[in-house]
């Protein structure tokens, strides 16, 4: 199971019994799995710093507006993990301080237990005493009495070695008491400072290390965004040169192909131009003609005999040859028209393509 801040934070050791400290069995496992978990978030940071590295090597066939976006991603994730590491070494430390203070705590607790123990071994001895005295003080009006024994004297001897012994116990239990006291409250001062240097030492070492490696981080991220914008800036300007030289190549060909375009127009209208002004010669030779031809037959009429009433024209074979003659005569304006309009294109035709070329 992976090892979080939480679990850091809430690790509990088992306080040993007849010393002061924690098991050392259960710190030493606690602190190889957070070895563990440490060697293990380095590995996978120096993965991830593999895969962005790899990555950043095919950045150049990439869109250029992609680029930005993931080093800002990776920087973020950089500084996250940094400030994490950091948060973590804070919060241990923290926690570093409040079992110290937890520990000078119970040391004073134990030296107040240890201080009563003394005061009450202290009023035991004086109880003590007190009882002796008493007993000194109630045998010594019995003396008299008990003139006629052997030995007079060994009442008043026996208590006063008993306040002696009552006295000597009181000495001996007061100066344990300070002894105890006193042994208590050095190791308990000395422990205190001892965890107080190391969590100092460990809080300082954790935030040198954090620092340099956010510094370390940083700095890679930003060295890699740098070059990241360096490519994505160097294939931004390198695709618009390309769009710029496409867009003039086609710009030069449109231009080119508008001009191919309008030369063919004018020789189109050159060439219609020629045909309605020869159009327009062959309508002024056709009226010409067709004018000449009307006059010579009213010319005709008029020089021709008169008919009498009821007189029928009699043609002869020489007026029938004419005849024919002049029905092709007659025929020739309109022969030599359609014989020219089969020839040549009708005008409305030729207005037609004209109208449809332009």
């Amino acid at each position: 199971m992976a090892l979080t801040p939480e679990d850091v934070l809430n690790k509990n050791f088992t306080a040993t019994q007849f010393r002061r400290g924690y098991d050392e069995q259960e710190v030493d496992d606690f602190l190889d799995e957070v070895v563990v978990e440490l060697r293990r978030l380095i590995a996978e940071n120096a993965e991830l710093r593999q895969r962005l590295e790899a990555t950043g090597g095919d950045t150049s066939n990439l869109p250029a507006p992609v680029v930005p976006d993931t080093s800002q991603e990776d920087l973020a994730q950089v500084r996250a993990q940094a400030d994490a590491a950091a948060l973590e070494a804070q919060e241990r430390i923290v926690k570093a301080k409040a079992e110290a203070e937890q520990a000078e705590r119970e040391a004073q607790e134990r030296v107040a237990a240890a201080s009563a123990q003394a005061e009450q071994a202290e009023a035991e001895a004086a109880a003590r005493v007190e009882q002796a005295r008493n007993a000194a003080a109630e045998g010594a009006p019995a003396a008299p009495v008990a003139a006629a024994a052997p030995q007079p004297t060994e009442a008043p001897a026996d208590a006063a070695g008993v306040i002696a012994l009552a006295q000597r116990l009181h000495d001996e239990y007061v100066s344990q008491g300070r002894a105890e006291h006193d042994r208590m409250l050095s190791e308990a001062t000395a422990q205190r400072d001892q965890m107080l240097g190391e969590a100092q030492a460990r809080h300082d070492e954790l935030l040198s290390t954090g620092e340099s490696r956010h510094a370390e981080l940083v700095s890679s991220a930003q060295e890699q965004h740098d070059r990241l914008v360096a490519e994505a800036r160097s294939t931004h300007e390198r695709m618009i040169t390309e769009a710029r030289e496409r867009s003039t190549g086609m710009l030069a060909e449109a231009q080119q192909k508008r001009q191919s375009v309008l030369d063919e127009l004018d020789r189109e209208r050159s060439g219609i131009s020629s045909e309605i002004q020869r159009l327009r010669t062959f309508e002024q030779e056709y009226r010409g003609r067709l004018r000449g031809f009307l006059e010579g037959q009213l010319n005709q009429l008029e020089t021709a005999a008169p008919m009498q009433p009821g007189e029928l024209p009699v043609l002869s074979e020489g007026v029938t040859g004419g005849t024919d003659q002049s029905d092709q005569s007659d025929q020739g304006p309109d022969a030599e028209s359609e014989q020219e309009q089969q020839r040549e294109p009708e005008p409305a035709t030729v207005g037609a393509e004209q109208s449809e070329g332009t």
